[in-house]
């Protein structure tokens, strides 16, 4: 079995950091319960939120040091993370100018895949 190239992803004890080398993106990751247990973590990183009340995840966008990171949450489910990722993959893009189209939606497959992969292999 091929392994993954995961230079761009460290373990901070439960929490995920994923850096993105193409568009130079931070993102978190933090697998959690509900999203009290998310806060209680970003604070542990340095940044105090109050995230939506949805308990199977969720996608923000936050300040620290007067730069940018993602911060992704879920339960740890397979289909909550691929979910989250697709709103991440859009945030970017949308960022960079580039809008979802039938030219471009085989890019937006490859980044939410690498965004998934990375999050996946980085948890185990």
């Amino acid at each position: 079995m091929k392994k993954e190239n995961t230079y761009f992803v460290k373990r901070w004890g439960e929490i995920l950091h994923i850096f993105d080398p193409v568009f130079c993106v931070n993102y978190w990751y933090l697998k959690v319960k509900d999203f009290k247990k998310a806060e209680r973590q970003l604070k542990r990183i340095g940044v105090t939120c109050e995230l939506k009340r949805h308990n199977d995840g969720g996608f923000i966008v936050l300040k620290k040091f007067g730069q940018e990171i993602c911060v992704i949450w879920t339960r740890g489910l397979t289909s909550d993370i691929i979910h989250e990722c697709c709103h991440a993959t859009n945030y970017v893009f949308e960022k960079k100018g580039i809008k979802l189209s039938v030219e471009t939606d085989e890019l937006f497959a490859y980044y939410t895949a690498f965004l998934f992969k990375a999050i996946k292999g980085g948890s185990k």
